[in-house]
């Protein structure tokens, strides 16, 4: 009776220990981090601490927290995650180098470059510090490379400092 008593109770810590268990699991795998990002409810990416909205993504400024943009994911493969695709341009998170590329498709530039930052100032919801995240433009490389060879211009967002004038490209 003593020994039954014995392997009930060590049966129910086991049983207690594998609940545990299970219940940090769950709690641990609702937040991931994807580069600097750290992202509510992202699969396949190392387990940081939770976040119940968006993202907060780790920028050289300081932290930003933006809308979670991996919840409508286009297309993804090993480099980047497609998270809009339109004919003037293409919005795209590249993994390697965390960032966030926005490729204009159409002439004239200056106009798919104003379609493409409303939609990104969507996509984000970062507001006034959408100029602290890590975001580079460019026209498609056939075309960069026509007026400049040797490579791509990042031409920046029009609204913040550093940006170059695509002028009537």
């Amino acid at each position: 009776m003593i020994i039954e008593k014995k392997y009930i109770l060590i049966g129910a810590i086991i049983l207690s220990l594998s609940v545990v268990l299970i219940l940090v699991y769950l709690f641990f795998r609702s937040t991931s981090t994807v580069g600097s990002l750290q992202v509510a409810n992202f699969e396949g990416a190392d387990v940081k601490e939770q976040s119940d909205s968006g993202i907060v993504w780790n920028t050289s400024s300081g932290p930003v927290r933006i809308n979670n943009i991996f919840e409508n994911i286009i297309r993804q493969d090993e480099e980047v995650m497609v998270l809009h695709s339109a004919t003037e341009f293409s919005i795209s998170y590249v993994i390697q180098g965390d960032f966030i590329e926005v490729i204009l498709l159409s002439q004239p530039y200056s106009g798919s470059r104003a379609k493409a930052e409303q939609v990104l100032g969507n996509l984000l919801g970062a507001g006034s510090e959408i100029c602290k995240l890590p975001i580079e433009v460019y026209t498609q490389t056939e075309i960069a490379d026509e007026f400049r060879p040797g490579g791509e211009i990042n031409y920046g967002l029009s609204t913040c400092p550093g940006a170059v004038n695509i002028g009537d490209l």
